[in-house]
Order: structure tokens, then C-alpha cells, then sequence
């Protein structure tokens, strides 16, 4: 099969690379892949580019104002690509799939869908629905969006709409360096629906009563002021340490024995999964992907959105656990990523779905 993933994002997040981790897993299974990025595959603000090979990597490098010319040149690809399929990453590529397989009458158009926000967001609710139910499936990485995908934007039960997980390496680590100190992780944005206030209001109240405890904060964004500020008015400023944005591979998970997501809102979350591939326990807000990756979990707590107080409450408990308890919470974490996102089914699931519209 020859395969085209279109992305419409900058070249540098988790959705990146699962682009990367796709492509090179088809490449293997000796499908043609050719990955159209509608912005440039470039690195800022710390951040590096995800490292596909160049050869498959064919630019659009449309804007807002120009995405006509990265629909006729996607367009020009296809006939010379001979493309079967387009994945397309996002309803903004996906509306330009469906209109080139409107003019073309190929090829087969998967929609990926990541976020959830379309749900509490009328326009864009509206916007998803026209764009997905013109595709020939749909998919998306967790059970909570597959059935939010189904109450708010399906119209049609011809179209089929999957759940095909993250795919998620699983690296070495060592529990020894965890023992050191204990420390509690928060990985993302520092915008509001990432809710770092309520992490460092939580991370506050347990370092009142145990001061063995530090939190690194790895993201950047315009909350970041306030945050400090935050620190410096609790007088935290050596228990927490900003990092700035870092590139995801230098994220210090196997620093941390605790991984807190705070949001407000989540589909699956790449830091939550990554942590537990990397033997840390989360803490969650009760929320969409979130839970159904924590619920009645060894590894995983649940808080309620905004609840400093139960936050802290289950800081304390693991770290006042035994290095034995925290490392027996850490291997199951780990099993679970293991049996749950191994990258040969994901791949597989993937051909698979693409196979079911050609009969082979």
C-alpha cells in the first residue's frame, strides 16, 4: 500500500511522534509511507523536531491564508504518489483530505482525531462534524474520546470510528535513583487547561508536612510568571525547579517517583503514559482518557478537578511508601504500558483497519 500521513502541526509534540513511530513501523512492513507536513519540520523554543527520515518527508508548508496551495500540491503528491490512503492528523488536515478525494475520487480518507475539545466548543463541534462525516473512518487514542467522538460528531453509523491507542516505548530505569529524594513531576503546558496552579497549590500543602519532598516542572507558557510568583510567596524556591520547555526525550521521568496531571481536560495523555513506561505512579484529575488509564489502578490515583486538598493527600501517601511498595507500583505501571500499547498490535491495527476498505 502506498500510505500519505498529512500533519498540520508544527513538527516538534506527541502527536509528532506518533507520526514517526507509524511511519517507520509501515516502512518495515513494506508499505510506501510519505509524510506531507503542512508547516515545517524545524525546533524552537527548546523543543527538537521529531526525527523522520527526510526522504519520506514531503512539505506543504501552507498557512491559514494559504491553504489552497498546500491542497494543490497535496493533490499533485497523490497522483504521484499513487496514494491509497491519507491519515490525516487533525480536522484542519482533514478537511483538506476531503476535498482532494472529492476532486480525485481517491483515496480512502482516515481521520485521526487527538483532542477533545470540540466537545465544550459549539463552533468547533460544528467544524468536526462536517469535516469527519466526509471521511471514510475515523480514529481516535482512547475509549472516552471514541465515545465523545460518537455523542458529539458522528452522524453516520457507516462510518467506522476505532480506538487505536498511543503507541509507547518502554526505556530501562533505575529505582535506586528514585530513592534519593522524592520527587514529584508535572509535565506540560503551563496554560490553563493544564491547571498548574492547582499542582503547585497541592505540591504546597504536602511539603508542609513533609519537606523531603521536591517538584520539577518541565513546560513553559504564559502561566509561568504566576507560578513563580507562587513559589516565591510560599517561600518554595528550593523545593521546586522550573525547567523551561524541554525536548520530550529529556523530560525527567526517570527522575520522578510521582507524575501529576492536573487538567482540566484530556483525550490520552503522553505524559501520563510515558511516566508509567517509565515506572513512575500518576496522580489524575477525573477526567476523560485519564481515567480510564488510572481507575482502579495500583500505580494511579484520582482527584477531582481543582482539589488541592486531595492532591496533597495522595502526595503524601506515596511518598510515604516504602521503596519496595513504590517499586512494586512502578513494575506494575509498566506491565500495563507493555500489554496495553505495544507497538507491533498498534502498527497492525493501523494496516488493518486500511485493509478492511480493500479486501486484501
Amino acid at each position: 500500500m502506498n500510505i500519505g500521513i498529512v500533519l498540520g502541526q508544527t513538527f516538534v509534540g506527541g502527536m509528532e511522534r506518533q507520526v514517526g513511530h507509524l511511519s517507520k513501523g509501515f516502512i518495515d512492513k513494506g508499505h510506501n509511507v510519505f509524510v506531507y507536513t503542512i508547516s515545517p519540520n524545524i525546533s524552537f523554543a527548546g523543543r527538537s523536531k521529531v526525527e523522520i527520515s527526510s526522504k519520506i518527508i514531503y512539505p506543504l508548508w501552507g498557512i491559514k491564508y494559504a491553504y489552497q496551495f498546500s491542497e494543490w500540491i497535496l493533490k499533485i503528491y497523490c497522483k504521484k504518489h499513487k496514494i491509497d490512503f491519507l491519515i490525516a492528523f487533525q480536522i484542519g488536515s482533514i478537511e483538506i483530505c476531503n476535498r482532494i478525494k472529492s476532486e480525485l475520487g481517491y483515496p480512502f480518507v482516515i481521520g485521526n482525531i487527538r483532542g477533545i475539545q470540540y466537545a465544550s466548543n459549539e463552533k468547533l463541534k460544528r467544524r468536526y462534524q462536517k469535516g469527519c462525516n466526509q471521511t471514510d473512518a475515523l480514529v481516535c487514542n482512547s475509549k472516552a474520546g471514541l465515545v465523545l467522538l460518537q455523542q458529539h460528531v458522528i452522524d453516520s453509523a457507516l462510518i467506522p470510528a476505532v480506538m487505536i491507542p498511543n503507541i509507547v516505548s518502554v526505556p530501562e530505569t533505575s529505582y535506586k535513583t528514585k530513592q534519593d529524594r522524592f520527587i514529584v513531576l508535572f509535565a506540560a503546558s503551563l496554560k490553563e487547561v493544564k491547571d498548574p496552579l492547582t499542582f503547585l497549590k497541592g505540591v504546597y500543602l504536602a511539603i508542609k508536612q513533609n519537606p523531603n519532598i521536591d517538584a520539577i516542572i518541565a513546560g513553559d507558557g504564559d502561566m509561568r510568571e504566576e507560578l513563580k510568583a507562587f513559589v516565591l510567596e510560599k517561600g518554595l524556591q528550593e523545593n521546586i525547579l522550573f525547567l523551561g520547555s524541554v525536548k520530550p526525550e529529556e523530560v525527567p521521568y526517570n527522575k520522578a517517583s510521582l507524575v501529576v496531571s492536573t487538567s482540566l481536560r484530556e483525550a490520552s495523555s503522553n505524559t501520563i503514559l510515558e511516566a508509567l513506561a517509565n515506572g513512575a505512579c500518576v496522580i489524575g484529575t477525573d477526567v476523560g482518557g485519564t481515567t480510564e488509564l488510572l481507575k482502579d489502578k495500583s500505580f494511579g490515583s484520582l482527584i477531582e478537578i481543582g482539589d488541592t486538598d486531595a492532591l496533597a493527600k495522595c502526595i503524601l501517601f506515596y511518598s510515604q511508601l516504602k521503596s519496595d511498595k513504590l517499586e512494586s507500583k512502578a513494575n506494575d505501571a509498566r506491565d500495563f504500558i507493555i500489554s496495553n500499547f505495544d507497538r507491533e498490535k498498534i502498527q497492525n491495527a493501523y494496516i488493518n483497519l486500511c485493509k478492511s476498505f480493500t479486501h486484501e
